[in-house]
């Protein structure tokens, strides 16, 4: 036997407009249950669907994507007619949560008994289009343990999607032996493409804010070089006691960082001894003015559903919100499930080495990367030997065409520090 024209023509409607079929009886809009087209992997699953799972026992996992699991096959009520029962839909194994090392089982929808097609597609049956070893075979117990076959008299079909299972002319009438008792089949439990950015769906933003802490100590009495000296009402760690990320300043001039050793032989204007304590390589006097400046992140907030965002890879952005990197940021989508922003801030030391660098001659300052800063002035600062130089052919330097270069109009000298901050 075969299915009649009639059945052919509800189950492709029913599947196309997303509703399960479970009846002949029942019309389009009389279908409760509903249902989908499972397609590629790259617009519904994110992970690869192994060509050759392992089903050589129950609860086994093939690349951490699909599993191999015995489904307890329920009679939907309403589904039947005098011929017998027609629509069966699938759950997972009563055990589920404690047999299973799938590790999101217990956590809905992972959990003991749960029906397939209330979960809209988050549990769903590989359907036999990834490989024939996906075809799922069904059982009865009329007989014992006996598989109903693909081409069974009865014409039955299984909605992989949902786990809906319609048999066109049922065995006998009720809860007849022979009816579908569980099907074997793998299920899908790797992730899906709206758990990472990129997949062109909305992403969870966890709201993090940058700030600049400033804090000016005057100086009530001097302060010997290679002395530890004290901060109040500040922590240094907030940086990471990173020098691209703290600037300190003495009467307005910027100091290059280094270690205690450095600090020590005059090779650093100053380094940090821990949270709250910095040493300095020279003298301070009394009135001299300390700043310090630090960026950090703060504190992550909770995660916030912002459905306004989303993150395209590729394709046609029209009339999309899309997660873009502004001037000084940096958006990484490295980590699966994560869109991570940073401050991008580049800050290099350049000491002239020969005993003297010409004005009006091009200065490699290796790793200062203009370019991160689109080349633009507002966006980045020197400094020589502290002191803030302005931009300009009739100020202090010009950029050279070059990521690294830069044209000053006076001369340097050996030792001279060129200091560079890009953001």
């Amino acid at each position: 036997m075969a299915f009649d024209a009639k059945t052919q023509r509800l189950i492709t409607l029913k599947k196309l407009s997303g509703k399960a079929h479970t009846s002949n009886n029942k019309d389009l809009a009389n279908e409760a249950l509903p249902s989908g087209v499972t397609i590629a992997a790259e617009t519904v699953f994110k992970d690869s669907v192994p060509k050759a799972p392992n089903s050589t026992s129950l609860y086994t996992i093939t690349s951490d994507t699909v599993e191999f699991l015995r489904l307890s096959a329920s009679f939907i009520a309403g589904s039947d007619t005098a011929d017998g029962r027609h629509g069966f839909e699938l759950t997972l194994p009563d055990d589920y949560e404690a047999t299973s090392t799938n590790p999101d089982a217990g956590t809905d929808p992972w959990i003991d008994g749960k029906i397939i097609n209330i979960t809209s597609g988050a549990i769903q049956v590989v359907p036999p289009s990834f490989a024939t070893d996906y075809e799922a075979k069904v059982y009865h117990t009329g007989s014992g343990e006996t598989q109903i076959a693909v081409l069974d008299a009865r014409d039955w079909t299984l909605d992989y999607f949902n786990g809906v299972f319609f048999q066109q002319d049922p065995p006998g009438t009720g809860d007849n032996s022979s009816n579908p008792r569980y099907v074997d089949a793998f299920v899908y439990i790797g992730d899906f493409m709206d758990s990472v950015a990129g997949g062109g769906t909305n992403v969870y933003v966890s709201a993090t804010t940058a700030t600049r802490t400033k804090r000016s100590y005057d100086l009530t009495s001097g302060v010997a070089a290679d002395t530890n000296y004290a901060l109040a009402q500040i922590d240094l760690s907030d940086s990471g006691h990173d020098p691209s990320y703290m600037d300190v300043l003495v009467n307005g001039a910027l100091l290059h960082s280094g270690t205690a050793a450095q600090v020590t032989s005059g090779d650093a204007d100053y380094s940090v001894v821990n949270d709250t304590t910095l040493r300095f390589a020279f003298d301070l006097q009394a009135a001299d003015i300390i700043d310090v400046a630090l960026i950090t992140s703060g504190a992550a907030a909770a995660p916030v559903d912002a459905p306004y965002v989303t993150f395209e890879a590729s394709g046609d952005l029209t009339g999309e919100r899309v997660l873009t990197a502004g001037a000084g940021l940096a958006v990484s989508v490295a980590t699966a499930g994560q869109v991570a922003m940073s401050i991008d801030r580049i800050k290099t030391v350049y000491t002239i080495t020969g005993s003297q660098h010409q004005s009006g001659i091009p200065l490699i300052v290796a790793n200062a990367a203009f370019d991160s800063g689109s080349y633009d002035e507002h966006r980045i600062d020197l400094f020589v030997n502290g002191q803030f130089m302005v931009s300009g052919s009739n100020s202090d330097y010009t950029l050279h065409g070059n990521t690294d270069g830069v044209v000053f109009n006076f001369n340097l000298f050996q030792n001279d520090k060129v200091i560079s901050i890009v953001q």
